[in-house]
């Protein structure tokens, strides 16, 4: 089967707000597409953690573990489907289950496309702000549900599936390398970071990089930097009884001035009030 032959089975399409709690990692047994549409929050996939912004992409094929931050609500666009038509018969959503649950027996349908393998594998693309027009039709033909609203559904969805290729091969090298770039922020952001040592790392000017980074995320490659480090933050000030000065440093910041003053500016409050005002909402 190739990429032009997908006719996509959408069984559910729906926003919602996601309520963070003590969920457990789920699978489920057909594709789940997500379009993040608040401005921040978190996932892991098969172990890897991906920090999510506004108009980030997330595709997680059927059997496949993850799970949502803990820590963060956040609202997201949920596309469930299967690539072809072969069970359409199945029309209601098929919720997943918690991993220890999951059969690999009861998975709706296994493709394989000859000629591209992305759908086969999680992926998380970020600045995909050009598809929320699809994913509104998407929404709005299964509010309406008028005659061959899944017909319609479908066509909208293989266009949105095939801009994601495009766009996935149309950033051919750069593309992987940025997604790399965001992912290694994320995983060491507690260590001394600079652009030129983050743009040296993937063999790229630091210019470039931070023109990637601003046409995928919208912000500068020094902004996402002090947005994962806030963000870490504002857990450990929630979680913990570490002093505001040792998360300072926790989070990379080697002046308590600096990570206050970002502090401040990204959430509005100081990290003390901040603090407060979570034990409050406990």
């Amino acid at each position: 089967m190739k990429l032009n032959e997908i006719n996509p089975h959408i069984r559910f399409a729906y926003e919602f707000d996601y309520v963070p709690g003590q969920m457990n990692s789920y699978r489920a047994y057909d594709c789940h597409l997500y379009y993040i549409t608040s401005d921040t929050s978190s996932i892991s996939i098969a172990d890897k953690s991906y920090e999510l912004l506004r108009d980030t992409s997330v595709f997680v094929p059927p059997g496949v573990e993850y799970r949502f931050g803990k820590d963060v609500s956040f609202s997201t666009v949920s596309i469930n489907f299967d690539m072809t038509q072969s069970r359409s018969d199945l029309e209601r959503p098929i919720d997943p289950v918690p991993s220890e649950l999951f059969s690999e027996d009861k998975i709706t349908e296994r493709v394989e496309l000859a000629d591209c393998d992305m759908f086969s594998l999680p992926f998380v693309m970020y600045g995909m702000g050009y598809l929320l027009d699809r994913i509104k039709k998407i929404l709005a033909e299964f509010e309406a549900k008028q005659q061959c609203f899944r017909e319609m559904s479908s066509a909208y969805l293989k266009d949105t599936l095939i801009e994601l290729v495009r766009a996935c091969r149309h950033g051919g090298r750069s593309f992987q390398k940025i997604n790399e770039l965001i992912n290694y922020v994320n995983e060491h952001y507690r260590e001394p970071l600079t652009n030129q040592s983050l743009a040296a790392m993937i063999g790229y000017h630091p210019y470039h990089v931070n023109r990637l980074v601003r046409a995928s995320l919208g912000m500068t490659l020094h902004h996402y930097v002090i947005l994962r480090r806030i963000e870490a933050a504002k857990k450990l000030l929630r979680e913990t009884y570490m002093s505001v000065n040792e998360i300072a440093e926790a989070c990379g910041y080697n002046s308590f001035t600096n990570f206050s003053t970002d502090f401040k500016k990204r959430t509005g409050m100081s990290p003390h009030r901040f603090r407060e005002r979570a034990r409050l909402l406990i």
